[in-house]
């Protein structure tokens, strides 16, 4: 995951980016930065680039000119990107079609209500106009690129008595616009969304990471080079390394990332003290009786 600006347009209530915005520098990756990242995941087989981490893509005005380096430097690689669409005009969606393999859209609401309740800042019609436009112009031309719309929903939602109705209703609304749709539970993100809380059991000992096992799988780099822990990482609070100053095969083998991982995952902080973010990390899936 490369965050290439590290800029949201919206406000979103599940989302503490506009919050972190205003308590931690903010900026755009240098071109050198970029293709130092790139070039090194050439030598490697298998390999999924995701440009985003807790931004916005689109906001990147080079944001075509990223993916398109990353599929001809990296032909194999299968490139992701998760954008709120607000911003996808049809000059872009014709182009992003042409390196990008799957597509998340995340839209929370299928009512402009909803939808601008949840998503503050940002306009129901205009979205729904872009998307409708991608999909329409995806069909016509028989591209294969995946593409599904991710929900988040509250641990409270599922005790509602009409939930179940409710997620059908949802379900039907992006069916009928032929998008696959994925609804997930929502997470406080290791305690950094302040908003839209919901009560969580507490784990006395860390024992793995339930978010995709992401510090065996994924780095994420952020915009000046630094590569934290994982997407719940908001407030960039481990920092494994700088990509400016080593490649990504010395910070991925690196003693602190091992020594973090064991901390995850050998139960080596049975009698630790500290805040340390996986102890505040909680499966919502855990907490949903």
């Amino acid at each position: 995951m490369i965050e290439t600006v590290s800029f949201c347009n919206a406000r979103c209530i599940i989302c503490p980016a506009y919050e972190v915005s205003k308590e931690l520098p903010q900026g755009r990756m240098l071109w050198e930065l970029y293709k130092k990242i790139v070039d090194e995941c050439s030598k490697h087989r298998g390999l999924t680039i995701s440009p985003y981490l807790t931004n916005e893509p689109l906001l990147d005005e080079d944001i075509i000119n990223r993916v398109r380096y990353a599929k001809e430097r990296i032909p194999h690689v299968k490139v992701f990107l998760n954008t709120n669409a607000s911003l996808l005009t049809q000059d872009m969606t014709h182009q992003l079609l042409k390196y990008v393999d799957s597509f998340v859209f995340s839209v929370l609401g299928t009512t402009k209500q909803d939808y601008e309740k949840m998503m503050s800042g940002l306009n129901f019609e205009k979205t729904m106009e872009n998307i409708d436009y991608f999909i329409r112009y995806k069909k016509e031309k028989g591209l294969k690129s995946k593409v599904m719309i991710r929900y988040i929903i509250s641990n409270n939602f599922l005790l509602m008595r009409d939930s179940v109705k409710q997620l059908k209703k949802i379900y039907n609304f992006w069916n009928k616009k032929g998008i696959d749709w994925r609804c997930d539970l929502f997470s406080t993100r290791a305690g950094n969304v302040v908003n839209f809380q919901c009560n969580t059991k507490q784990i006395k000992y860390l024992s793995g990471c339930w978010f995709a096992n992401a510090p065996l799988k994924y780095i994420h780099i952020i915009f000046n080079g630094d590569v934290v822990l994982c997407n719940m990482d908001c407030r960039r609070e481990i920092i494994l390394g700088n990509i400016n100053e080593k490649s990504i095969y010395e910070i991925w083998n690196s003693q602190l990332y091992n020594d973090i991982r064991d901390k995850i995952y050998s139960n080596k902080n049975k009698e630790s003290k500290d805040n340390f973010l996986c102890n505040r990390c909680i499966d919502p899936y855990f907490n949903i009786y």
